[in-house]
């Protein structure tokens, strides 16, 4: 079992009096999909996945997933 207090992405959550984004929930739900290990069952799941550039399927679904969760439409929102 993993730390709970670890950390994937370098942020601290506090709060504040300042207005902030509608995105930062993205933060957190990108801290979530690591957490319980989404990227490594992408690249256990999708292994026929190939990229010349040596990139793995999480690194193409990932980004995507967050987009779409925070509004985007087209490849061109990433």
């Amino acid at each position: 079992m993993k730390n709970i207090s670890s950390s994937f992405l370098p942020f601290k959550l506090a709060s504040t009096e300042e207005k902030i984004s509608s995105y930062s929930g993205l933060a957190l739900l990108g801290e979530f999909l690591y957490g319980i290990g989404v990227p490594s069952l992408l690249d256990s799941e999708i292994a026929d996945f190939k990229s010349s550039r040596g990139y793995k399927a999480s690194d193409f679904i990932l980004p995507l997933t967050l987009m779409l969760n925070g509004g985007g439409r087209y490849i061109e929102d990433i």
